[in-house]
């Protein structure tokens, strides 16, 4: 007898962040800093020369700093739908990633294309999750979180993403987001 067991649904799409322009100047101050300190430590490494061996390697260490602080500023989120469940990774650098968020589609309250505040004053936490707040592709979910309570979260799901995520709503929300299908 054979036995057809339900296949699980799951669909991942990763959203690269656009720097901004805070975070272009946040880039080169810290540049700047660098090379401030980096100028103070050659000067002082100039008049003291015992401490030239010593300072080499504090300028070796700042410098990797300045470079992962640098790198930090790639961002990434990935979006994860698993049979209803959305989880919302950040990743940073394609190295380190944090879990944003992680809840069922079945808890979305609202569920609409992003207008631009959509009530963001009405929740205790926003969560923002896509390449650009001025992109035309965005989306917001309404839904309670045990951690943040009231939460808003503002992302950039393609098509795929849409259609795995459609089926777990709730009938009315569903209806309200994509029409009666």
């Amino acid at each position: 007898m054979n036995y057809a067991w339900p296949m699980d649904t799951i669909t991942e799409q990763i959203v690269e962040r656009k720097k901004s322009t805070v975070d272009y100047i946040t880039m080169v101050l810290i540049s700047l800093g660098f090379l401030l300190v980096f100028v103070f430590l050659f000067v002082l490494a100039r008049r003291y020369a015992v401490l030239f061996n010593i300072l080499f390697f504090v300028v070796f260490g700042i410098g990797y700093l300045l470079w992962k602080l640098l790198m930090s500023f790639n961002v990434e989120y990935e979006y994860s739908v698993i049979n209803g469940e959305i989880d919302i990774d950040k990743i940073i650098s394609k190295r380190k990633r944090k879990r944003i968020v992680s809840f069922s589609a079945k808890n979305i309250e609202t569920f609409k294309k992003y207008t631009g505040n959509n009530g963001q004053k009405n929740f205790r936490k926003v969560i923002f999750a896509g390449s650009d707040p001025k992109s035309p592709n965005l989306w917001c979910c309404a839904f309670k979180d045990r951690a943040f309570g009231n939460t808003l979260l503002i992302f950039e799901p393609n098509e795929k993403v849409l259609q795995a995520i459609k089926p777990y709503l709730p009938r009315l929300v569903a209806s309200d987001a994509f029409g009666w299908n």
